[in-house]
């Protein structure tokens, strides 16, 4: 190697050394600020623990209290109604929401196609004043939108009034769970 080639290594090498030893003096700041909290609101449903039977059949002039409907016998003509109360929240600034009223079904030989019982359901508000849903036939879902507070759930057993020639004599119905469901619509 020739002494010009290796003295421009070396002095390039040099240059590198000095160049990466420095440093340029150049102002810099900085300022801190609080990041802040966000907090998510709420959506929830909760099925009051007291539910209302009562007998709701035409003759009589306001529903009559019914302690237990597996020892009440019903007869064609008979209108038997469960009522719940269901609690509704929803908290939040951009919360909307939707409820969804569905059941396994009425189930048993007096829960006939023809002649026997047949169930619908309504919902109101808590003091009946608005209604949001009425007789929709139990196991068939609804939707409508909700606002917080307190729902009124009512399913109407109606017994055939032109069951005739003891048809469904002895016979029973069995009322399925029935489920709210809550759901966030924006």
């Amino acid at each position: 190697m020739k002494n010009s080639t290796r003295g421009i290594i070396v002095g390039a090498l040099g240059l590198g050394l000095l160049a990466g030893g420095s440093s340029f003096a150049l102002w810099s700041n900085s300022a801190e600020v609080s990041g802040g909290t966000i907090t998510a609101g709420n959506l929830e449903i909760t099925a009051a623990p007291t539910v209302a039977w009562a007998d709701a059949s035409p003759e009589h002039n306001a529903p009559v209290a019914i302690d237990d409907p597996a020892d009440f016998l019903t007869t064609p003509g008979d209108v038997i109604t469960r009522t719940q109360d269901v609690a509704v929240t929803l908290t939040g600034d951009n919360i909307a929401g939707i409820l969804d009223v569905s059941a396994t079904g009425l189930t048993g030989a007096l829960a006939a196609a023809s002649s026997g019982v047949s169930a619908t359901y309504s919902v109101s508000s808590a003091d009946g004043n608005t209604p949001y849903a009425t007789g929709v036939a139990l196991g068939t879902p609804t939707e409508f939108d909700v606002t917080p507070g307190n729902l009124t759930v009512t399913i109407t057993l109606a017994f055939d009034g032109e069951t005739a020639d003891r048809v469904r004599t002895n016979a029973q119905a069995a009322l399925g769970d029935i489920t709210f469901t809550l759901t966030q619509d924006r």
